[in-house]
């Protein structure tokens, strides 16, 4: 990422977004595997002595699409405009299929999702009140788990992601 690379050579980030204007985001696209950065000469003895391949876990994410998902719901879930996914995947509109692998990115404000539990549901129960309990929107507890309506039935488990 463009943010990485400005930390490791000590220059604003909006200067070296400046001398990179052919990147569209914050980082290189991952479908090629060589792309040029242009960094300030002063700078480039300080980048070669510093800079390190990382892993590509830690920049971005496969997502495997499940029944139910859609660009915006998957977006949301990692903090990540749709508008990105679609680029990044090079998708011509947003029609998705089950276990199409999606490549997400993984920037400082991607909420990487890690606890998962289930919930039963019992007599009383709604999807608001357990929103409420749980602090996330309906919208999220819908597309969690790949719910059409807000009918929900006695002893269903739910999917609630922390």
């Amino acid at each position: 990422s463009l943010s990485r690379v400005a930390k490791l050579i000590g220059i604003p980030l909006k200067k070296l977004k400046k001398l990179n204007r052919q990147f569209k985001y914050n980082f290189t696209p991952p479908y090629k595997k060589t792309y040029d950065i242009y960094i300030p000469y002063m700078k480039l003895a300080e980048f070669k002595s510093k800079y390190h391949k990382k892993s590509i876990n830690k920049i971005y994410k496969i997502y495997v699409v499940k029944r139910g998902d859609n660009l915006y719901f998957i977006g949301k879930k990692y903090g990540v405009s749709y508008k990105v996914i679609m680029d990044f995947n090079k998708l011509k509109n947003n029609k998705l299929q089950i276990k199409q692998k999606l490549i997400i990115p993984i920037t400082n404000r991607t909420k990487i999702i890690k606890n998962k539990f289930y919930y039963t549901v019992k007599e009383g129960d709604s999807l608001e009140s357990i929103s409420k309990v749980y602090k996330i929107s309906i919208r999220n507890l819908k597309a969690q788990n790949s719910l059409n309506s807000s009918l929900i039935k006695i002893g269903e488990r739910l999917k609630i992601y922390e």
